[in-house]
């Protein structure tokens, strides 16, 4: 049997001399005689499927051949055949098709697939034996396929609107196979600014693609990695063979389980956390964010939770400044715990000297890190933290008639002060 103008062809019966026999309703027209040269051609393996099951002598196993070849003398005349090479030791043809009557897709790395673009639209599914031999054998059949479409007559008369369709997405799905081509061969010649402008067109055509190096460009030589794994109590050093080809989730996985890893950089963070001087933790409950900060910065807002710290107060408190924050806690204390809480720590950090009263307002104010020098966010008084009391006199800064006169006959205002200017 053998495929043209959409339909199977229908034969007498199947010897080693002639096409085999198929049921009559898949068409009956008889392959193109002429000289044929062929392209390529491949071992594969067949899986039809269509109205009723098609028994292809020899499916299974690695007896079949495909083959793609053309007429010299006619322009964009491809065939692609379908051989059988078991028993006789010679060729026989079992399909046949025209590659303008059929659609042709790739469907993984291994496997490709074939469909009549007219009823019954039957489907053969080719299992090819390895990557490599599928992928020289995509590269030809989708040229030819061009090359066939190019070269297909425009005056057969009217078109049905869906041969339209289909030729207009089958021209589309060539332009961007061609721009593949160009990237892999800007790839291949490192240049590196074409190859940028090709990635970014097919982009635009949200084009899903992997790019890998051949299998007979990897080299076999081995790179020994070491990494340092460490927590706050202990570290270890691994060491992984790797190989040039490797991507970093191999690497990953090679290593340990992605929820491994997850745990382990989790850890890291943490550490990373308690040893860092100027670290603040997000005051909510259960959440894993924080922050390094500055004296002159105020509020955290958290990137995980989204909320707003209040650095002065060591608390979140949105849509109230720290002495309305403080006030509400002192009027919930009476019938709320977590309120009361919150007020005996607080009033538990300024007996131990962590917290103050700022000595104009009095809300209570911790000193972060750094110098002795801090500012209320409500009054806005500058205080120095080692006397307990304001920096300036009654006129505000640089009034040292009042305040803690730091620096004053170049005398600092307290044996323990940290630079409180």
């Amino acid at each position: 049997m053998s495929l043209s103008s959409g339909g199977w062809t229908h034969a007498p019966g199947y010897t080693p001399d002639q096409p085999a026999a198929l049921p009559s309703h898949y068409g009956a027209s008889q392959p193109q005689p002429g000289c044929q040269t062929v392209l390529i051609s491949v071992r594969v393996s067949v899986c039809h499927s269509g109205i009723r099951p098609l028994c292809l002598p020899g499916a299974g196993d690695e007896s079949l051949r495909l083959q793609l070849s053309m007429d010299p003398g006619k322009s964009g005349e491809f065939r692609l055949s379908l051989q059988d090479s078991s028993g006789t030791g010679r060729s026989v043809t079992i399909a046949e098709f025209d590659l303008r009557t059929v659609n042709y897709e790739v469907k993984s790395p291994k496997c490709h697939e074939l469909s009549l673009a007219a009823p019954p639209h039957d489907r053969i599914s080719f299992n090819f034996r390895c990557e490599q031999e599928a992928h020289e054998w995509a590269t030809v059949m989708m040229s030819s396929l061009r090359e066939a479409h190019r070269a297909a007559p425009q005056d057969n008369g009217p078109q049905c609107p869906l041969d339209g369709l289909h030729l207009q997405n089958t021209l589309a799905l060539q332009q961007t196979e061609d721009t593949c081509i160009e990237l892999t061969r800007a790839i291949e010649a490192g240049d590196m600014q074409s190859a940028s402008v090709i990635a970014a067109t097919l982009a635009r055509q949200h084009a899903a693609l992997k790019i890998q190096p051949f299998v007979k460009d990897y080299e076999d030589t081995e790179i020994n990695l070491t990494v340092v794994v460490e927590d706050s109590s202990s570290s270890c050093c691994v060491t992984v063979k790797v190989y040039p080809h490797m991507t970093t989730a191999a690497l990953k996985q090679q290593l340990v389980p992605a929820e491994e890893y997850e745990r382990w950089l989790q850890r890291g963070l943490s550490v990373a956390e308690s040893r860092c001087e100027g670290s603040y933790h997000c005051a909510t409950p259960d959440c894993r964010g924080w922050c390094v900060y500055e004296d002159t910065v105020n509020v955290f807002h958290c990137p995980v939770c989204g909320k707003h710290n209040c650095l002065i107060c060591k608390s979140i408190h949105e849509g109230m400044n720290c002495k309305q924050y403080q006030d509400d806690l002192a009027a919930r204390a009476i019938n709320d715990s977590a309120a009361r809480r919150t007020t005996h720590l607080l009033k538990t950090l300024v007996q131990s000297g962590e917290a103050m009263h700022c000595p104009q307002c009095g809300i209570i104010v911790q000193k972060r890190d750094g110098c002795d020098w801090l500012r209320c966010t409500v009054c806005h008084t500058e205080i120095c933290w080692v006397t307990r009391g304001p920096r300036w006199g009654p006129r505000g800064p640089g009034d040292t008639s009042g305040g803690c006169r730091c620096n004053v006959n170049n005398q600092k205002c307290h044996p323990k002060c940290q630079n409180c200017h």
